[in-house]
């Protein structure tokens, strides 16, 4: 019997050849094929010790929800399907009984194994509370969250580089801040939409909207701001930016305060110090703001992300930035295979 974690994922369950979305068998789906290949102490109902050499591929057709997968139970090596269902005796609710498209069905992953079909069964416990459940079996070290913080730190540094490249009559900070500004998953329009307005025939490097789909900007609002930011433009010539750096927000208040009479908000001016500003300074000062100064906000994923990281609260926007690196990069993926945390085994021999 094992645990599971509950996942988003993207592919449909076909039943009696009709594409239906079950949450519960999606769940299992993405659960198999990104981190069934992990555990070492998978048992089936029968007390078979399970190993997935591999999960295979999922079927967005009608038959089981996984092909072409590679197992060892116990010695015996075995090739086929797998198939996901709530309760066991689903098997015969959605008519598979008979059906030769479930002819070559070789392991069945339930919830509830009551009343099921005579197949190996791996039994899902119902009473986890899927969403805040992690494989990761040790914390994360500051040396790899220092290294996530790098990356991320150079990934802004090169977005930024390419809006002074393929943009180059308007200055990288401004763009950035615009950027800032467009917060939310309307962002590519909104920024596309920007970029006719100002005579661009694309948006430089738009980037996929990783926040929550609660952070919407105000349209309304946003575009009168952005419109005096237009008319401002001589605000961001960057070397009026380029001054000893503060190391404390209250310190930043008073340079912020050539936006702030703009309309931008004292978080938004915030927001800009961290991803835009401290990027444009480059490696050695801008990375020391993220390493000396506190976070000015914590995010709702946060604490989720640091808990199961085994960190705590963060204490500097290195640490913050890191965090969000490793959601984006893995926990929002769902890509636990590739997460280090969870690796407990090295990799499988196949059994001749």
């Amino acid at each position: 019997m094992y645990t599971f974690q509950d996942m988003a994922g993207g592919n449909h369950i076909a039943e009696d050849g009709r594409f239906q979305w079950r949450d519960l068998e999606e769940d299992l789906v993405v659960w198999w094929l990104r981190q069934s290949e992990v555990q070492t102490s998978l048992l089936t109902t029968e007390g078979e010790h399970l190993i997935v050499v591999d999960p295979g591929r999922s079927n967005d057709g009608p038959g089981p929800d996984i092909l072409d997968c590679h197992l060892i139970l116990d010695d015996r090596e075995v090739y086929g399907s797998v198939e996901m269902h709530r309760l066991a005796r689903d098997w015969y609710g959605h008519k598979h009984a008979g059906d030769p498209k479930y002819r070559n069905v070789v392991l069945h992953v339930v919830e509830v194994e009551r009343g099921g079909p005579d197949l190996p069964t791996l039994v899902v416990p119902q009473q986890l509370g899927r969403k805040s459940f992690c494989l990761a079996n040790r914390p994360i070290s500051q040396a790899e969250l220092f290294q996530l913080a790098q990356h991320r730190f150079h990934g802004k540094v090169e977005h930024l580089q390419l809006l002074g490249t393929e943009a180059p009559n308007f200055s990288p900070v401004f763009l950035g801040l615009c950027e800032i500004l467009l917060a939310g998953p309307r962002r590519p329009k909104q920024l596309q939409a920007l970029a006719l307005q100002m005579g661009l025939s694309a948006w430089p490097d738009i980037r996929e909207w990783q926040g929550s789909n609660q952070s919407c900007s105000h349209s309304k609002i946003q575009s009168s701001v952005i419109e005096r930011l237009l008319q401002s433009a001589e605000l961001f010539d960057p070397n009026d930016w380029r001054f000893p750096i503060p190391f404390t927000w209250g310190e930043w208040v008073p340079h912020l305060a050539r936006v702030s009479m703009l309309g931008v908000s004292r978080n938004q001016g915030f927001e800009w110090v961290v991803n835009v500003l401290a990027p444009y300074y480059g490696l050695g000062r801008g990375f020391e703001i993220w390493l000396r100064m506190r976070p000015f906000r914590h995010y709702g994923s946060e604490k989720w992300v640091s808990v199961n990281l085994g960190v705590g609260s963060a204490q500097t926007i290195a640490e913050q930035q890191a965090m969000l690196e490793w959601r984006s990069q893995l926990c929002q993926q769902r890509n636990c295979t590739a997460c280090p945390l969870t690796h407990s085994h090295q990799t499988l021999a196949l059994i001749n």
